[in-house]
Formats: C-alpha cells, sequence, structure tokens
C-alpha cells in the first residue's frame, strides 16, 4: 500500500489536483474569460492564446505561467483563491483587496491580497505571502 508521502513524490495526488483545477476552469469560466479576456502574468503568454480560451487557458498554465481569474490565480502546481471574486474594471485607479490562500503541493498558506488597477488591463497583485507583487496583463483580443 502507498502511503500519502509516495502518492505525492509519484504525482498522482498533483496530477488530480492539476486536473480538478482545469477542469473547474473549463465549467465555470468566470466573467472575464467569459468576455473573451485573458490575464496572464507574462505578456510572452499571450502568445499561446487560441480561438477557444478554454484551450488558452490550458496552454498558458501549462507553459508556466499563472492566468488571473476572478476567483483567484491558476498555476500549474500553484494556485490561489480569493475570498470574493474580482470585477474587472478599469474605469478608475482602484486598490482592492481581500482574503483568501494559496496552495501548492503539501502547502496550504492563507493571506491577503490587495490588487491594484494601474492602467487599462493591468493589475498588480500583492500578497502578504509573497516577497514581491506579480504584475498581470491582459491579452489583446
Amino acid at each position: 500500500m502507498l502511503s500519502f508521502g509516495d502518492i505525492v513524490s509519484e504525482g498522482f495526488l498533483l496530477s488530480c489536483f492539476r486536473r480538478a483545477a482545469l477542469a473547474t476552469i473549463l465549467l465555470f469560466p468566470g466573467p472575464a474569460l467569459a468576455e473573451g479576456l485573458i490575464i496572464v502574468s507574462d505578456p510572452l503568454a499571450c502568445g499561446l492564446t487560441e480561438d477557444s480560451r478554454d484551450v488558452s487557458v490550458f496552454k498558458i498554465v501549462d507553459a508556466g505561467h499563472l492566468v488571473l481569474q476572478e476567483h483567484g490565480i491558476d498555476g500549474f502546481e500553484y494556485t490561489c483563491e480569493f475570498e470574493r471574486p474580482i470585477a474587472f474594471d478599469w474605469a478608475d485607479f482602484k486598490i482592492d483587496s481581500r482574503s483568501g490562500y494559496c496552495n501548492e503541493p503539501g502547502f496550504l498558506e492563507p493571506g491577503v491580497f490587495a490588487m491594484m488597477f494601474t492602467e487599462p488591463g493591468e493589475i498588480i497583485v500583492h500578497a502578504t505571502m509573497w516577497d514581491e507583487p506579480i504584475p498581470f496583463r491582459a491579452c489583446p483580443r
């Protein structure tokens, strides 16, 4: 019989979490994705977008980039969930905050997130559990 450590080291549990997270993205896309907006941690990831936003999110995450969505941040083996969804609105400069948590295989870390909506299409996300903020950019449609 396998121990929990064996399962994690074999990647089985990670594979299950990843599949569940990506299935959630496909089945319940947030408003930003529903409108065709994809917000990424690296502008080069915009080159991975395709006609289907579902395929785009899969390719971006699989390539090691982060995708900011209304419910949180999705990555290959790293996700963050916000207590309340984000409303993507760049009408005015604003700072929005909420609590949440980030998890990666074997770790769960609660924290506070502050989102700074700077210029249109750009959000800088600060989190108490990170050393540096992460800038996100909306991919051109």
